[in-house]
């Protein structure tokens, strides 16, 4: 249908078919594709490319039409980072290294700091797994009285916070979107409480209640980036 210009029912199609099999990445490419071609599918087309991506990360197809669909919203980081991937895993890839040459070339008009969607969401997953599970693993090796012994962990769970936070940057463009705020202040908090937490505990602190509440920050924070995480808002 959509070979013979019927966009808007081969759009119906496709999202039938996602909703068929929703594990499957290829019904988000071609899903992505249609819409393309149907008026205001812009964002839509940008969700199922990222989910597409997300679903398939080893599968150059699914950053190419990333890439795409950041390229018509004139998202230049995303688009250059999936294109960048789409090369990486096909390195035989002419159109992905021709739109990314485009890209570069529009990109290079724009303020420096473009905020990359797909990787943002990415780090934001990683920073939950480490407060949510790290956290979790803290709180059981706390009981029933936490230790200053116990800092040491919670000391290298803070540094690998560190570490994934600074893939956040830029910070100033997280707070353009609603979603990202909130998920970021959660994590944030969470983080801060946990290292406050570790450096009360090199004193001689027993209690636990700002782990429970780091954790819980984590919790909710880390609910966001997987309920509804990596949607353009």
């Amino acid at each position: 249908m959509s070979d013979l210009g019927r966009h808007p029912e081969a759009a119906v199609a496709a999202r039938e078919a996602v909703r068929q099999k929703p594990g499957d990445w290829r019904g988000y490419v071609v899903l992505a594709e249609v819409l393309a071609d149907v008026q205001d599918g812009a964002v839509e087309a940008f969700d199922a490319a990222l989910h597409a991506s997300q679903l398939a990360p080893s599968e150059a197809r699914a950053f190419q039409v990333l890439g795409d669909a950041a390229l018509r919203m004139r998202d230049w980081g995303t688009a250059e980072h999936a294109y960048r991937q789409a090369i990486k895993l096909d390195p035989s890839d002419a159109d992905s290294q021709a739109n990314l040459v485009t890209v570069q070339r529009r990109r290079g008009a724009k303020p420096p700091a473009q905020l990359n969607k797909a990787q943002v969401w990415q780090s934001l997953r990683t920073l939950s797994l480490l407060l949510v599970g790290g956290g979790l693993l803290a709180l059981l090796a706390g009981m029933p009285r936490p230790t200053p012994y116990l800092a040491f962990l919670t000391s290298a769970l803070v540094l690998g916070c560190v570490v994934v936070g600074l893939r956040l940057r830029p910070f100033k463009a997280l707070w353009h979107l609603r979603k990202l705020a909130v998920t970021v202040s959660l994590l944030g908090a969470s983080a801060a409480l946990l290292a406050g937490w570790t450096v009360a505990l090199l004193f001689g602190a027993t209690t636990m209640q700002p782990l429970v509440l780091s954790w819980l920050c984590a919790v909710v924070g880390g609910a966001l980036v997987y309920v509804g995480g990596g949607r353009k808002r």
